[in-house]
């Protein structure tokens, strides 16, 4: 089989489970095996969603554990991983967005919650935003919350779409 950046991924996760793979400024730090796991719990939710291989998922997110976790787990799904820079003026989210037929937002604060919330009117392939915290009041039906999403896919049986996946796809 042709090696696919998951492929390579999970190889390294076998050899270097217990060592650190992932570390930010602010001393976060995540083994292969922690990252892995967290991918595949994202990758769950996602499925849970609806969302099936080749569909685009978007993050709209600063620097920090949320992007690679995400990244690996829109992978994971069979899905494109679409980034979008999270210093982006509306019209440039909505934009990337439109552009890559976006099917799922993932953003990370409420300032960008708020962008999505503003720019989702013009974007009818978007279906669910999701936040890292989301305010109790006021939660759109399509939009979830983040760790509480993940959290009840982690138990959930493993995702496989990757494995289909191939150099030469767009997904």
């Amino acid at each position: 089989m042709d090696a696919t950046l998951v492929s390579v991924f999970q190889a390294q996760v076998a050899a270097r489970g217990s060592r650190v793979a992932l570390r930010t400024e602010a001393g976060e730090a995540l083994t292969w095996a922690e990252w892995a796991s967290q991918a595949h719990a994202v990758a769950a939710a996602l499925v849970r969603e609806g969302v099936q291989p080749g569909d685009r998922v978007a993050i709209l997110a600063g620097n920090g554990l949320l992007w690679p976790i995400a990244d690996v787990g829109i992978l994971l799904a069979g899905a494109v991983s679409v980034g979008v820079y999270p210093t982006s003026a509306p019209a440039q989210v909505r934009t990337v967005l439109a552009d890559a037929g976006a099917r799922v937002l993932l953003v990370d604060t409420a300032e960008r919650l708020d962008i999505a919330r503003r720019v989702r009117a013009d974007l009818p392939t978007l279906r669910v935003v999701v936040a890292t915290t989301l305010p109790a009041a006021g939660r759109q039906a399509d939009e979830r919350d983040w760790p509480a999403g993940v959290a009840a896919a982690a138990h959930a049986p493993r995702v496989t779409a990757w494995r289909d996946a191939r150099p030469t796809d767009d997904a």
